[in-house]
């Protein structure tokens, strides 16, 4: 059984279909499961749609611009922190550990130091983490 973290993972796409479904085959192998996959297509896609549905994603719908599919991304998120990945990226197994580990840090030292929650967003590009 595997964990759920508090962390989403958001993925704009614009006929990235193949290297999406090896991107959420890659997620799905991990010990730690992100709290949601959130895809965010630039174009409607009935097929994208059936293949998030069938996998466990939220699909999402926005204009054909990527800052807009970020957005669209995070306002439709329902995590506390955001990691955006690029369709090809192609992140570690221990990635979503290592960014859980590092928010258990900050944790810490920000309940030592008393200061207010951030929303953090983490970008992530090709081999991550």
């Amino acid at each position: 059984m595997s964990e759920k973290s508090n962390i989403a993972i958001v993925v704009p796409v614009l006929d990235d279909t193949p290297e999406l479904h090896a991107l959420i085959d890659r997620i799905h192998s991990w010990s730690e499961q992100p709290k949601e996959i959130v895809i965010v297509s630039a174009n409607r896609d009935l097929e994208l749609s059936a293949f998030c549905e069938a996998h466990g994603c939220r699909y999402l719908e926005s204009e054909p611009c990527r800052g807009m599919q970020l957005d669209c991304g995070a306002r439709g998120s329902e995590a506390s922190v955001l990691w955006f990945l690029h369709a090809d990226a192609a992140p570690y197994p221990s990635s979503l550990g290592d960014i859980a580990l590092a928010l258990y840090i900050y944790r810490v030292v920000k309940t030592y130091k008393n200061e207010p929650y951030l929303r953090l967003y983490i970008f992530g590009f090709g081999n991550c983490f």
